[in-house]
């Protein structure tokens, strides 16, 4: 594991410091405080507060919930990504999207350090030239290498220390997560004062003629698929309670529509104080 990357870290539960352990070939990190060890695979920490070892979280039923989504998501992924014409297309549509995403975010060449929540593979990092890339995800990819510092772990449970990032980019993984409250929470703390916090979210207007064309579009490709249809989102959101969700708990929020179903935000100035 990078020494860099050991000495932003701290335990995703208690925020507690961590101490680096190697029994002959195998790594991990031991919390000081609550006792945890988290392994380290191949270089990748795995800062998952869900392990058995971690009874706290797992009590919570929701967590079982968004566990089940998860690998839903899997499942989509695999299904979705499968090399066909129809995956190519979409790949080169989202690839579009990231790279208008990454021109509004003005993070381009910009030498600051970005930590990028529910980053996948990293696709995002290409686009934003020389910058401190880091990652965090809870699902790594199968037979994808990593060539940035990258953690596995979930936006609720941060494993970072405080204020160590100029820059946060949580790109489709407000509707994956458990709580959206925590998640922003979290993402503030590991960012500086004066940091940013870049979205790219899906969004959901229900009722209206493109949801419903699409539903049934949706139903006839998997009939004639014969799979099923997987759930795989924790929450929705519609344009209006987005902007609405920033604009409560930030003191500038910039928004900009990049489709009917896409929108792109920035948002800085964390209210300490909001009621």
């Amino acid at each position: 594991m990078k020494t860099e990357l050991f000495e932003i870290l701290v335990c995703p539960v208690c925020k507690g410091p961590l101490s680096y352990e190697q029994v002959a070939s195998a790594e991990a990190l031991r919390c000081f405080i609550c006792n945890m060890i988290y392994p380290v695979v191949d270089g990748i920490p795995d800062m998952f507060p869900m392990d058995s070892n971690s009874e706290r979280l797992t009590k919570d039923e929701g967590w079982d919930a968004w566990h089940t989504k998860l690998s839903n998501f899997v499942q989509w992924r695999r299904r979705t990504w499968d090399g066909s014409a129809r995956a190519e297309k979409l790949q080169t549509n989202i690839s579009d999207m990231n790279e208008r995403f990454s021109d509004f975010t003005g993070l381009k060449d910009s030498s600051k350090k970005i930590i990028d929540i529910g980053c996948g593979g990293g696709g995002i990092r290409t686009l934003l030239g020389e910058c401190r890339y880091y990652g965090i995800d809870p699902l790594l990819l199968e037979e994808h290498h990593y060539d940035f510092s990258m953690v596995k772990g979930i936006g609720e449970h941060l494993p970072f220390r405080e204020g160590f990032f100029d820059e946060a980019i949580l790109s489709q993984v407000l509707d994956h997560c458990k709580s959206i409250d925590r998640l922003v929470e979290e993402t503030v703390r590991v960012i500086s004062a004066s940091g940013t916090v870049n979205i790219m979210q899906y969004i959901y207007e229900p009722g209206t003629l493109l949801d419903r064309l699409y539903k049934r579009l949706l139903r006839v490709y998997y009939s004639i698929k014969g799979v099923k249809n997987l759930d795989t989102k924790t929450m929705s959101f519609d344009r209006q309670e987005l902007v609405s969700f920033f604009q409560e708990r930030f003191e500038k929020v910039t928004f900009f529509e990049y489709s009917s179903s896409q929108v792109f935000i920035k948002a800085t100035g964390w209210k300490k104080n909001r009621k």
